[in-house]
């Protein structure tokens, strides 16, 4: 973060790769003791998306990356010790 700014601290996430099984990665975290979640299912893709919505094209690259999101159990006053063992356990969970 340039020193000028602040982070809005809404969310913290990651993107895999496209060859990551992001459900090995939350579960290798979870072992971890660290509860990191996908971050959300598509509209088009939801229950009630499916029955109502509509769309003009497939949203393939919303799918895409919805399968691909992992939000961290993050925020602004996590101690360092905290931040660290998410850290540890999202780079243990993707070697």
């Amino acid at each position: 973060m340039p020193p000028d700014c602040v982070h809005n601290a809404h969310l913290y996430y990651v993107i895999l790769n496209d060859d990551a099984d992001r459900g090995a990665v939350l579960g290798s975290m979870r072992r971890s003791g660290v509860d990191a979640i996908f971050h959300y299912v598509p509209l088009h893709e939801a229950e009630a998306g499916r029955k109502f919505g509509r769309a003009a094209t497939e949203l393939t690259v919303t799918s895409k990356l919805a399968r691909q999101l992992v939000r961290l159990p993050l925020w602004p006053d996590l101690p360092s010790s905290d931040i660290d063992c998410v850290v540890s356990a999202l780079t243990a969970a993707l070697s």
